[in-house]
């Protein structure tokens, strides 16, 4: 098959956010099982990633064999076009329109375009962005569609989040976030349904989209490279410090981590240095962009690491004690816990990670806590239980190999792939026989 996939805000990479790395994975395996492989990016002004550069990020994709094309956004367009008097404004808090609720449909022509220029049989799409920007490409290429958190309640999550609700950026967000949990679910399911098959990596959102009316919505392990590969027991017996280490990981813009570090500092660290000591453990909070200042000023603690962007965190993972995810909104799925888990290094995670990735057995191959009290007991266990670390990660291990190693899950998108363009193609049709 030729695939053409399709990604907007990050270029497919190894050492960048979740979904940058679960589209490399992906990218990585069609070509080895001998697929060719187009990338189109679709890119706003706005472009910002913590790590290599854009450049690079290219450089290295196409190192792969694939060829790469970048389409710029001209979705901020559409803001600066907006009318702002009173009418226009109530207009689109009542009844916002497809591209206001989704801006990468002005990009639809020409993402469209590029994608068609690659001559795909089938396409693999990522992100609702990526979804809208195709919408063009309709009874033309079939689509698999793939997506995670859903946009209105990433929203309500950040609205929550917000310090007040009562100052001029709450209410606005209040404003536009009616409106978008009014309407944006309809649109959504509507962009799936066009699509010849759509997934979610995350299932309490798949099961969530069919709820709503997209039937076909299924839930697609999130497929992450094998980078320990069958050393992994090995690194870690080498990575093993003087010091128990914590491992925290994500960007630090992102409202799943921002969460999960408040509810670390308020209740997870001051518990863990009365257990310990000040002295004697280690967090290590590894993620690109800064720190909200309350949020460093309340971390600013004797054990406490900033790391930093990591373009590779194996070590990181081979040498702690365990990875911690104390996120306790249910959205999404976290890869760091996939990626922990290929590594053989033990997860103490907050129940609310198990809705996406129901994988997840608490005392089998991960330690699931419900308040930060929960956590920190969980991370005081592994260290002071060498055989509870050696079992999770093991389990962990065989969680990894069994859902979500490429040969599983990057053969499940192949699979969908190859019978969505199958089934485009007539009966008659010589290629169809090749396939």
């Amino acid at each position: 098959m030729t695939v053409a996939v399709v990604i907007a805000g990050v270029v497919p990479s190894p050492d960048s956010s979740g979904s940058a790395l679960t589209v490399w994975t992906i990218v990585r395996y069609l070509l080895e099982r001998g697929h060719d492989v187009g990338v189109v990016v679709l890119l706003d002004k706005s472009h910002e990633d913590p790590g290599t550069d854009f450049d690079q990020r290219l450089t290295d994709l196409r190192a792969l064999g694939v060829e790469v094309r970048v389409v710029p956004s001209r979705s901020g367009e559409l803001y600066e076009q907006m009318n702002v008097d009173l009418r226009s404004r109530l207009r689109r808090i009542w009844r916002p329109t497809d591209e206001e609720l989704f801006p990468s449909l002005t990009d639809a022509r020409s993402v469209g375009g590029a994608v068609e220029e690659l001559g795909p049989d089938v396409a693999y799409v990522y992100g609702w962005e990526a979804i809208a920007a195709t919408r063009t490409l309709r009874a033309r290429i079939p689509r698999l569609a793939t997506v995670v958190d859903p946009p209105h309640l990433s929203l309500l999550y950040r609205w929550r989040a917000l310090p007040s609700h009562l100052g001029r950026d709450a209410i606005t967000g209040l404003i536009r976030l009616q409106g978008r949990l009014r309407h944006q679910p309809r649109l959504m399911v509507e962009l799936l349904n066009e699509c010849e098959a759509s997934a979610n990596l995350a299932a309490h959102h798949a099961a969530w989209l069919r709820s709503r009316g997209a039937a076909g919505c299924e839930y697609l392990r999130t497929p992450v490279e094998d980078r320990p590969g069958p050393g992994w027991r090995e690194a870690r017996e080498r990575g093993s410090g003087s010091r128990p280490r914590l491992l925290l990981i994500g960007h630090l813009r992102g409202i799943s981590t921002q969460d999960g570090l408040d509810l670390f500092a308020e209740s997870v660290l001051p518990r863990l240095e009365a257990a310990l000591g000040p002295d004697g453990f280690e967090a290590r909070l590894a993620g690109g962009y800064e720190a909200p200042l309350d949020l460093r000023a309340a971390l600013d603690r004797p054990s406490v690491r900033f790391l930093g962007h990591l373009r590779q965190p194996d070590e990181e993972f081979s040498a702690a004690v365990g990875l911690v995810v104390p996120t306790s909104i249910p959205l999404g799925t976290r890869v760091r816990i996939i990626s922990a888990f290929s590594f053989g290094c033990p997860v103490v995670a907050h129940e609310a990670n198990a809705k996406g990735i129901p994988e997840l057995s608490d005392g089998d191959n991960v330690l699931l806590g419900r308040s930060g009290a929960e956590l920190a007991d969980g991370f005081v266990h592994l260290v002071r239980d060498a055989e509870l670390r050696e079992r999770l990660g093991t389990r962990g291990r065989e969680t990894y190999e069994r859902f979500f190693a490429p040969p599983i899950a990057g053969a499940r998108v192949e699979d969908t792939l190859r019978r969505i363009s199958l089934a485009r193609r007539r009966p008659s049709d010589p290629a169809s026989v090749a396939a």
